[in-house]
């Protein structure tokens, strides 16, 4: 990705903030994706496609600071430990909605209210604090909507100070929603 002419790190910092990325400044991702599987799967609630640990062998930029242009990234053949997870020919949450008159997360509601419960505790548990509609992939089963979550990079962060007021998911949204409205009727 190229984001002009400050290039792609500096594009990305000027639009979050410099104290937002000494957040995840050496934080390694894929451990977090992993481990999001095996509890997925210790649960056996089957939220989470079967990741595990590779060493990928492959071309990465090295990072140099500034980029007139994309073709101005030097590569390194390097090997590097990393997930893989499995491809599941689902469409993301965004992609969904814009083909359907409502969201997955909507539409899970009415459809499957147990699935919802079980993505809202799966994030609670990781604490995850982005979960967004790129974030999770829906397919249509046999009248049922099936959902799958990826990208936990993001959960687990031990550097947050107060984790639990940075917590932005769908479904826990939804869900502490859905208490307040029934504590009131």
């Amino acid at each position: 990705m190229y984001s002009g002419p400050l290039g792609n790190y500096q594009g990305i910092r000027s639009h979050i903030g410099s104290a937002k990325i000494k957040e995840w400044e050496g934080v390694a991702y894929y451990p977090r994706e992993v481990f999001a599987y095996l509890l997925s799967d210790y649960l056996r609630w089957n939220l989470v496609p079967p990741t595990v640990l590779r060493t990928i062998k492959g071309k990465y930029p090295v990072y140099r600071g500034y980029y007139e242009k994309p073709e101005d990234l030097i590569y390194e053949e390097k090997e590097s430990i990393g997930a893989l997870q499995l491809f599941l020919d689902y469409e993301t949450g965004r992609q969904y909605q814009s083909h359907n008159e409502r969201s997955a997360v909507i539409k899970l509601l009415s459809e499957n209210p147990e699935l919802l419960f079980k993505c809202a505790v799966f994030d609670f548990l990781l604490q995850t604090i982005s979960r967004h509609w790129d974030d999770y992939l829906v397919k249509q089963r046999d009248e049922i909507l099936d959902i799958k979550l990826i990208d936990h990079g993001n959960s687990m962060l031990s550097t947050t100070e107060q984790p639990l007021e940075f917590m932005r998911s769908v479904f826990l949204n939804l869900f502490g929603r859905l208490n307040l409205f029934q504590s009131i009727f």
